[in-house]
């Protein structure tokens, strides 16, 4: 995760629009979707919906996850500005909140 934090800021330093991140995060989407879907997030629908239809083309399959703003609640932590870990629970969905406070401002991300 912080190694892509620093894919992030480098993006931003780009001036990107979009970015897409592919990575396996946690074993915790694997337990919820299985081997034949991976988890996708974003804070862009057409991006999402793009990823997806792109998925379809081409046989693989992705199952949008949530990323709830009361989840949040579980990467504080008295030590740092966030914690990486989310705990025990939804920790795809932590982990995807994780990586969106480092996205760049006006930048769509999936």
């Amino acid at each position: 995760r912080l190694v892509l934090i620093d894919a992030f800021a480098r993006a931003a330093e780009l001036k990107a629009t979009h970015i897409v991140n592919i990575a396996t995060l946690t074993g915790a989407v694997v337990r919820a979707l299985g081997q034949a879907y991976a988890g996708i997030m974003g804070n862009s629908q057409p991006l999402i919906d793009a990823v997806i239809k792109s998925g379809i083309n081409h046989g693989e399959n992705y199952w949008q996850l949530p990323l709830p703003e009361e989840y949040k609640e579980l990467l504080k932590t008295p030590y740092a500005d966030i914690n990486n870990v989310g705990g025990p629970y939804g920790g795809a969905i932590t982990a995807g909140l994780f990586l969106q406070e480092f996205i760049p401002e006006n930048t769509a991300w999936a």
